[in-house]
């Protein structure tokens, strides 16, 4: 049974939202002031073109070993180590907890975005900025299709809306499965799941390097990846930020016209303690944005 447009915003007391029911899978969400198109068809992220300028290269890193680990290298040191306010503790990182760091992000990215045996349901890719004379990351964006939780208010991990969408298939007969045995995440999740269940695409793992920064790298892969979702038909782009993170908000809410669409059901966010290597969960009021990408 087709979700509808009640179904999806009985906990959203603040966003307005409507069905084209001769565009079918396609819910369009109406923020404050901004008006999301429907499209009917939605493909698979191509994740191929490169963006250059006099400076930068902005590109998809391919999901082989060496490449997720050069990324993820580079994200434990410009975004837990480079970044104050996700760490807790304070002096100089031991030579075991950085190696740990290292092997633990590595592990996280490429469980994420590295190759494997089949293909995902549902598409996730890095994008990062190559300086063109240091051929070195100098900065780095996640793309992914995650399900949306509106009874939660949340947008659930990767790896949590894969598995949800892999139980609803393998709750059907033969025949049945084999019916969506092509179909869209899109569908799957309009025929399937939940009414308050909806696939949306997500931009996350944003950091540029702390020598790099306030260059405008953050804003070309951003772009790179609203590029990306609008290509592959997607109406909207989400993203979540600490509310205390006035960097990033201001980059999101004044410089790419994002808008609020909710305050995240979990409060709370993610900290590295320098000491021991540990990560924390802190108290952190967390926004969901939104984005027109058409």
């Amino acid at each position: 049974m087709k979700k509808t447009f009640y179904s999806i915003t009985t906990t959203i007391v603040t966003l307005q939202c409507f069905l084209m029911a001769t565009k079918p899978f396609c819910v369009a969400w109406l923020p404050p002031e901004a008006f999301l198109l429907t499209r009917s068809h939605r493909s698979r992220l191509d994740l191929s073109s490169v963006s250059t300028d006099e400076s930068y290269a902005i590109a998809p890193l391919v999901g082989d070993e060496p490449s997720i680990r050069k990324a993820s290298d580079f994200f434990a040191n410009s975004y837990w180590l480079g970044t104050p306010h996700v760490q807790v503790a304070s002096g100089p990182v031991s030579d075991a907890v950085y190696k740990e760091l290292l092997y633990r992000q590595f592990v996280d990215f490429s469980t994420k975005y590295g190759e494997r045996m089949g293909s995902r349901l549902l598409d996730a890719g890095l994008i990062a900025a190559i300086d063109i004379t240091t051929k070195k990351i100098v900065g780095l964006a996640g793309i992914e299709v995650c399900l949306l939780d509106a009874e939660r208010r949340d947008i659930l991990t990767p790896e949590v809306s894969e598995e949800t969408m892999k139980a609803a298939l393998a709750n059907l007969g033969p025949k049945e499965r084999r019916q969506y045995k092509n179909a869209s995440p899109f569908q799957i999740a309009d025929e399937l799941l939940q009414p308050n269940l909806q696939a949306v695409c997500v931009l996350c793992n944003l950091v540029v390097s702390p020598t790099a920064r306030g260059k405008g790298i953050a804003m070309k892969l951003c772009n790179y990846v609203k590029e990306s979702a609008r290509d592959a038909g997607y109406d909207g782009l989400l993203l979540k930020v600490e509310k205390n993170n006035e960097a990033a908000c201001k980059l999101y809410l004044e410089k790419l016209n994002y808008q609020e669409l909710f305050v995240c059901g979990d409060s709370s966010a993610v900290r590295f303690n320098l000491k021991d290597g540990t990560f924390e969960r802190a108290e952190a009021e967390t926004l969901i944005l939104v984005k027109s990408v058409i």
